[in-house]
């Protein structure tokens, strides 16, 4: 994970400041002068993009421009993870910035994330598109990653009643199946994300 404080940096002298330092608390870029960073450039808006800082992950989204906010040329959708010497652009792929993790090493990342803005997973940087009983239990495994969530408690997170087992273990069974093949047609290393411990649970493997 990166190691605070990062770094933001630009050549141009249409943005002001040059330089600045990365914490915890989010960073606005845009033409106005209410944002952080300022880039006199009238083709970025005045609120152009945002930077935050989530579970030790920089991440760099899009705040409506008109014309777009591109990382290493490509124009992103969404939160998009940032890592060492990632090329930053503002309504235009050149690079205007470039981001500079503190301990100059890649980013570990977690293989899925909940947007609470967007209120959506995102797996390999793609919205997962879940039904609510697959959202419900994986929301909750999410809020649980790494511990073994028993059936009893999926199934009260799922349908808010007292698990039976004669109708809720297979059903379980089916949501957990179904979530891991929407993440394998994204990736299909996303198998052992899910861990199912027979006849107790399931756990949630986010890293």
């Amino acid at each position: 994970m990166a190691t605070l404080p990062a770094r933001l940096i630009s050549e141009s002298d249409t943005v002001d400041p040059r330089q600045h330092n990365l914490g915890e608390a989010p960073v606005s870029l845009g033409r106005a002068d209410e944002c952080d960073i300022t880039v006199s450039m009238s083709k970025v808006s005045r609120l152009h993009a945002r930077l935050e800082f989530i579970e030790g992950v920089y991440f760099i989204s899009d705040a409506g421009s008109t014309n777009g906010t591109f990382v290493n040329g490509h124009r992103i959708v969404g939160q998009h993870p940032l890592q060492h010497r990632d090329e930053i652009g503002l309504s235009d792929p050149r690079m205007l910035f470039t981001f500079y993790a503190a301990d100059h090493t890649e980013l570990s990342l977690p293989r899925i994330r909940f947007d609470e803005r967007r209120w959506a997973f995102f797996f390999a940087n793609q919205e997962v598109e879940l039904s609510a009983d697959q959202f419900d239990l994986l929301r909750f495994l999410y809020d649980h990653q790494g511990e073994l969530c028993t059936r009893e408690a999926c199934s009260m997170a799922v349908w808010k009643r007292p698990y039976d087992p004669h109708m809720d273990a297979e059903a379980l069974d089916q949501i957990v199946s179904r979530v891991r093949a929407r993440l394998k047609k994204i990736d299909p290393s996303a198998s052992n994300i899910f861990v199912t411990v027979r006849g107790r649970g399931y756990r949630l493997d986010v890293w």
